[in-house]
């Protein structure tokens, strides 16, 4: 199993978890069914033009742990202001 770690604009992510929550599923729920959904999609979409390998890497220059914390940090400040 592997770890993503994805950006939203704070009215997206509000707007996501009331969903999430009012549907009585977890974020990681929603999150695999959309993923599964577009799968499902892109098996009927033609081949992309640009091979695997072209991808490889493609964050290697990224600290996605560090931006992790840092955004989990942010959100924590968020958190102790208040609305």
């Amino acid at each position: 199993m592997r770890h993503v770690a994805i950006r939203l604009d704070d009215a997206k992510y509000r707007r996501l978890r009331l969903t999430v929550a009012h549907r009585g599923i977890t974020l990681q729920q929603a999150v695999e069914s959309a993923v599964d959904r577009y799968l499902a999609e892109e098996r009927l979409a033609p081949p992309t033009a640009r091979p695997a390998e072209d991808f490889r890497g493609f964050l290697r220059d990224t600290d996605v742990m560090e931006l992790m914390e840092r955004d989990r940090r942010d959100e924590l400040e968020r958190d102790r202001q208040g609305p």
